[in-house]
């Protein structure tokens, strides 16, 4: 399976404050791609950003984050360029947060990758 990067930023202005802060984010970008896909999955994305620890819902294509605030442009991330993921966690879709059925859980970037080729 191949997968592109759907989320562009549209607009790049050299002296934009907070660029970095609401660039664009190949990695989850990719997952976005990947979960379009993956229609009956969603993932579950543990990353950290300057030390805190983030946790994002990717599900057809679309991501929000779960323990801060999600920037509402679709055209930037949800996670800053920064963030490093930690662990994904595979999901029988759609989310349910009372009843989440995992169907892999703690894959590691470099592990998951390997789907998006």
């Amino acid at each position: 399976m191949s997968c592109r990067a759907r989320r562009r930023v549209r607009y790049v202005e050299e002296d934009e404050e907070g660029d970095e802060e609401y660039g664009n984010n190949l990695e989850i970008a990719m997952l976005e791609t990947y979960s379009e896909k993956e229609r009956k999955e969603a993932l579950l994305v543990k990353a950290t950003v300057d030390g805190e620890e983030e946790h994002v819902l990717i599900f057809k294509g679309f991501s929000s984050c779960l323990t801060a605030t999600t920037v509402t442009d679709p055209s930037k991330s949800v996670l800053p360029a920064r963030a490093v993921i930690q662990s994904i966690d595979v999901i029988k879709g759609p989310f349910d947060p009372t009843n989440i059925e995992y169907l892999e859980k703690g894959l590691t970037w470099d592990a998951f990758k390997t789907r998006l080729q």
